[in-house]
This record gives structure tokens, C-alpha cells and sequence, in this order.
């Protein structure tokens, strides 16, 4: 019997991150959709709140997406997950309740809006996608006082996740460079993502 550790990250995951302004960070990741669209996505928002106030504004966007946390009935949280599998929602914006246990092999999408709490459920999060044989995408969207926990999760992972710029919203403050002992890198560097101006969203939770 052979356990994997829980630290490990899969290789078929392209893990990045994006430094934006905290007001701005809305503005990401409707960039991220709209240059890279995803065959199904999973946004993930720190609280039950956060999710469904994401999800509304993503609809009034124009991108199809629906919440899913804790507050939603067994019922309730059968029918977004069919609705996800059957391709008639794009973006299901969650919490923490379906970063375990979430089987759906077509995610191709997992984006951090918010970053856990827990370094552990960073690894549970991103590894909704990249299954069955099939590469996945993995991007964390972080403000500034976010970054230490990103430098957090590589340590914990021993992976430096690359960062993307997104051309109209880069960051005023470059974060610090990460530290060498954090174990050996991802493939790629930082590179630019996607282009456009910036809608300036009130950002947050």
C-alpha cells in the first residue's frame, strides 16, 4: 500500500499566480476567463457570502456561473455540480466544501479568488483539476498581503509557482523574490497574460 503525501502536486497541473491591486481583483480574474476560457472552472471564495456575491457578478458579465457552498442543500448542491458536468454553467464560484471529494474530470480551471487559509487545502483546491491523464490550469489571483502565504504554499508544496502579469493591472509594489529553499520550480517564468484595460471593480469579499 502506497500513500502519497499530502504535499505532493500533481505534474499535469500548470500551477501560476497573479499579483493585482485588492480592488482589482475582480478585474483579474474576468481577464483570466475571457483569455484563457475554461471548458468548466472552479473559482474558489474564502466564505459562503464571498461565492454567491462572485457569482452574481460574474452572471452580470455575461459568463455563466452559479455558487455552491454550505448554505445550499444536499439537492441544491447535486443540481449545480449536474449542471457543471452537462456544460450548461460555465464557473462554479465555491467555497472550501468542494475542494475535497469533487470528482469532475473535465475542470479545466481552478482559480484561487481567494487563498486558503490552510496551505493543506491549496493542494485539495487545485487538484479538482488535472485528472484523469487530462492537464489542468491553476491560478491564484493575490494582493499584496496575500504573499506571504503564497511563499507559504511553496514551501509547503517544495514548488515555486511561477507568476503572470496581466497587462492594465500590474502591481504598483513587486512582490519579493522567492526564497531558493523552497524546492525546485515550475516549468516557465513570469510572463504576460492576456491584454485591455482595467474595469476598476470595488474588489474583494
Amino acid at each position: 500500500i502506497a500513500i502519497e503525501s499530502a504535499t505532493r502536486t500533481v505534474d499535469t497541473i500548470n500551477q501560476r499566480f497573479a499579483l493585482c491591486e485588492e480592488r482589482y481583483k475582480f478585474d483579474a480574474l474576468i481577464r483570466l476567463l475571457e483569455v484563457s476560457p475554461p471548458e468548466a472552472a472552479i473559482v474558489f471564495s474564502r466564505t459562503r457570502v464571498g461565492a454567491d456575491e462572485l457569482a452574481e457578478a460574474l452572471v452580470s458579465e455575461g459568463i455563466a456561473a452559479e455558487a455552491l457552498h454550505s448554505d445550499l442543500s444536499q439537492a441544491q448542491r447535486a443540481t449545480v455540480l449536474q449542471r457543471l458536468r452537462d456544460q450548461r454553467v460555465r464557473v462554479v464560484v465555491a467555497t472550501d466544501v468542494a475542494a475535497r471529494g469533487l470528482d469532475i474530470d473535465h475542470i479545466s480551471h481552478v482559480i484561487n479568488f481567494d487563498l486558503p487559509r490552510q496551505v493543506e487545502d491549496y493542494v485539495h483546491r487545485i487538484g479538482r483539476t488535472g485528472r484523469a491523464g487530462r492537464e489542468g490550469i491553476a491560478i491564484s489571483i493575490a494582493a499584496h498581503g496575500e504573499m506571504r502565504q503564497v511563499r507559504n504554499i511553496e514551501r509547503y508544496t517544495t514548488q515555486l509557482i511561477a507568476e503572470i502579469v496581466i497587462p492594465g493591472l500590474e502591481p504598483s509594489v513587486k512582490p519579493r523574490k522567492p526564497s531558493s529553499s523552497t524546492g525546485r520550480p515550475r516549468q516557465g517564468g513570469e510572463r504576460n497574460f492576456g491584454g485591455g484595460n482595467s474595469r476598476g471593480f470595488g474588489g474583494g469579499n
